[in-house]
This record gives structure tokens, sequence and C-alpha cells, in this order.
């Protein structure tokens, strides 16, 4: 009997590739314990699920956005049995034509967001990865007000562009500075704050590795001359959410 969370061998290319970057994803993260994939065929929508040895747990959603003749429509997600029906409640659809949206097509999509978020809350996941062709402003904007998770966007777009890390213009390793070594950095720099180099949360680099807002990271990069090249940054706030772009 053929197991129904299996992946279908008809999964497309886009959600392929966007699997194996999440999987890779999380695993630089630390989430290397416990991985689940399950496939759920209603909704075409493909889960992960991972932990870190210390029992931190993070959820990743590769979800759809359908175009139904003139309507586009994000799906609910099921994400497991006994809230598919709960989650059925949560479609929407609007017009993506339109010129001038209607008050249900700027809220598009913020409900998806919601059961989400409800599902991460009622199975202790504090990190969640949400991957769709698009995001309504109205839905991104409720995911930056949740402050209890640690809620992450990419667009299919941004997945099979590939991985950041592999690019040769970006720095050998990555680190942000643990609470005892960030006490003894601001002590050393009591001007860290006007110093420091800002990077956005949403800067490729810093939004695969996962980096949180407020968090000091440590850079660490080649020169043939000199060796090893150390810089460190703060990552700040986005410049979508600041209304800086």
């Amino acid at each position: 009997m053929s197991d129904p969370n299996a992946l279908p061998l008809s999964l497309p290319k886009p959600k392929i590739k966007a699997l194996q970057f999440v999987k890779t994803m999380l695993c630089r993260r630390g989430f290397v314990r416990d991985v689940q994939v399950s496939y759920d065929a209603k909704h075409e929508l493909v889960q992960v699920r991972a932990s870190t040895p210390e029992g931190e747990n993070a959820l990743a959603v590769l979800s759809n956005c359908c175009i139904l003749n003139d309507t586009l429509s994000i799906l609910p997600t099921s994400l497991d049995n006994q809230h598919s029906s709960q989650m059925a409640d949560s479609a929407e659809t609007f017009h993506g034509a339109n010129k001038t949206p209607s008050k249900k097509s700027k809220n598009a999509g913020t409900d998806f967001v919601k059961s989400v978020v409800r599902f991460a809350r009622q199975h202790d996941f504090g990190s969640v990865i949400v991957v769709t062709d698009f995001m309504t402003p109205c839905a991104s904007k409720h995911m930056h007000s949740v402050g209890d998770l640690f809620l992450q966007h990419f667009t299919y777009a941004e997945v099979c562009r590939g991985c950041p890390v592999d690019n040769i213009h970006q720095p050998q390793s990555a680190c942000p500075l643990s609470p005892q070594a960030r006490v003894a950095f601001c002590r050393r720099f009591p001007d860290w704050k006007a110093s420091l180099m800002q990077v956005p949360i949403d800067d490729p680099l810093i939004k695969y590795h996962g980096f949180r807002k407020g968090a000091i990271v440590r850079l660490v990069d080649a020169d043939e001359q000199t060796g090893k090249v150390e810089e460190f940054v703060l990552v700040v706030e986005s410049r979508k959410v600041l209304g800086l772009t």
C-alpha cells in the first residue's frame, strides 16, 4: 500500500528545487534531527519538519499560488489531517488583474499566514519558513507583526536562484556572536551601534542563515595578501518594513 504522504513523481521542478534548498538551509542552521518531509496531495503542499540537538523545532511549508482564469488563489494549508477542515476555511481568492483591488484582495493571503502561525504555535515550532510564488503586502505585514515566532518568506524565484553561500563573492563564513561574545564585543567597542555596518535582515546571506534582527554577525573572508579578513555587521530591520523601498 502506497504512503499517502509520499512525494509524487510528478512534483514540479521548482518545488523539487525549493525542497532541496530548504532542507540544505535548515541543515546549515543546525536543524539536523528528526527531519521529516510530507506531502498533502489535496493542496499540493510540501511540509518539512526538523529539530536542533537542543530541541528547537522548525517548520517549512512549500505552498502554491494557482492561477484560475483571471483569479489568483492562495491555497489553504491542511498541514496535517486533523486540521484539514479548519484550514480549508482559510481559502481566499482575489482578482490579480484589478487595477483598484477590493478590500478582500488587499487582505488576500492573510488567513493563509494566520493558519500557518496557528499551526506552528500549536505544535511548538519556533522557526517557520513559508515558500510561495508571491506574498501580498497585507500578508507580509502580518508575518512581520508576529513577535513570538521567527517567520520567513521565500519566493520560488529566490530559492531557484540557488544558495547564496555558494556565491564566490560571499564571505567564507558567517556566524552570529554568542551572548557572551556579544557582551565582550560591546564592552570593547562602546560605539558599536554607530560604527558597525548595518545589513538588513532580508539581505540574501543574512536571510539564508536565519540571523535575527539585532544580531552581530562575524564575517570571515580570505585575502591573498593578508590572509583572513574579519568583519562585523549589525542585522537591522528590513528596508521594506521601514518603508525605504
